[in-house]
């Protein structure tokens, strides 16, 4: 049997997440460039006209018409993975991971916890598995791997490293300062935590820790003294004219 097309073209990018029963999902950046999660039902039968595209109808004037299951956000969407019966999407906001746990027609399910600012990482799949897991790690603590129940939206600790310190004594806050054309800059500040506030002020010794345009959170061994990360964000979150001032800088 001869296959036929359903997307036409390079144009755009499509990502097969799974098949479930005669309906297959896409991560797309077609109208979308932060990527969005879209569906196209097999059923009823397609119809290859002489363009080679597949239609629904033997009318081949009408286009294939995908289903949109999850629109573009104001966040990157990194992963998108069918577990169990549901969809687990990962996004990148302001240089740090969320993850959320949705049906499979977009409905809010669960948001995924996660036990500080960080970065997750994984959440293989595929449809019928009851769980999936992820790394997680942050500025105060490295990878550590949890299991999700795809069932219950509950994450436990599978596998983590023995520590000599407790993470829960260093602070991890986020800020935000202007680039010169007035984009917000997401900087992380971690230090000890203190009987008091570290108090804020302009002639504060700092350390200021590597900038890099792609990272996210992960262990920093400077965990004594105040440690302000600036950090860049992966493409699509800012401005292309300021992601290529920063490459270029």
């Amino acid at each position: 049997m001869e296959g036929a097309k359903l997307v036409p073209g390079l144009d755009h990018d499509w990502q097969l997440i799974e098949g479930m029963g005669d309906t297959l999902y896409f991560v797309t950046n077609k109208d979308a460039p932060k990527l969005r999660v879209v569906s196209i039902d097999l059923n009823p039968p397609l119809y290859k006209c002489n363009d080679g595209v597949a239609h629904y109808e033997v009318d081949c004037s009408d286009p294939v018409e995908f289903k949109e299951v999850i629109p573009e956000r104001e966040e990157t969407l990194s992963r998108a993975q069918i577990v169990g019966n549901r969809l687990v999407l990962s996004y990148l906001k302001d240089a740090a991971t969320i993850a959320e746990m949705v049906s499979l027609d977009g409905q809010p399910v669960k948001k995924i916890e996660l036990n500080a600012i960080g970065t997750a990482s994984g959440f293989s799949g595929k449809p019928g598995d009851p769980e999936t897991f992820f790394s997680f790690s942050s500025f105060n603590q490295p990878g550590a791997v949890y299991r999700f129940d795809s069932a219950t939206g509950k994450s436990t600790v599978f596998a983590q490293p023995k520590l000599s310190f407790d993470p829960a004594q260093i602070a991890i806050t986020q800020h935000f300062y202007p680039s010169k054309d007035g984009t917000k800059i997401p900087m992380f500040v971690v230090h000890k935590k203190r009987p008091r506030p570290v108090e804020r002020r302009a002639d504060h010794p700092l350390w200021l820790w590597r900038f890099q345009p792609v990272a996210t959170p992960r262990l920093s061994t400077q965990a004594d003294g105040v440690d302000p990360v600036w950090r860049g964000v992966r493409p699509c979150q800012y401005p292309r004219r300021w992601r290529i001032w920063q490459a270029m800088a």
